[in-house]
């Protein structure tokens, strides 16, 4: 599980080129403000390695200390704090994830 907490002022959005951009270049570009962004990471291992049975379900919870970090979630027009988790599984072939889900930090 990774959670991150991302940093976003009306200076740090992207102005459009007139230029189109390819596909490579778009994604390349959202990867570098990512990171510029992101002012906390935290990865959490939150179950063992181990083998998951076909037609079984499976269960995790995990409490996750985040008081380390000093920014609640904010949302104006031209300043954004954004919280955001993301949860996968590691298996063969295509690995299932949540996506980035934002949640608020108070």
């Amino acid at each position: 599980m990774h959670i991150r907490c991302r940093e976003e002022k009306l200076a740090d959005f992207h102005i459009k080129s007139k230029e189109p951009e390819t596909d490579n270049e778009k994604i390349l570009r959202e990867m570098q403000e990512w990171d510029k962004n992101t002012i906390y990471k935290k990865v959490i291992e939150v179950a063992p390695k181990g083998v998951l049975k076909s037609g079984k379900s499976y269960d995790w919870t995990v409490s996750v200390d985040i008081t380390d970090a000093s920014k609640p979630s904010r949302k104006e027009e031209n300043h954004v704090i954004r919280w955001e988790v993301w949860a996968g599984i590691d298996v063969p072939g295509n690995d299932p994830d949540s996506g980035w889900i934002e949640f608020e930090v108070k």
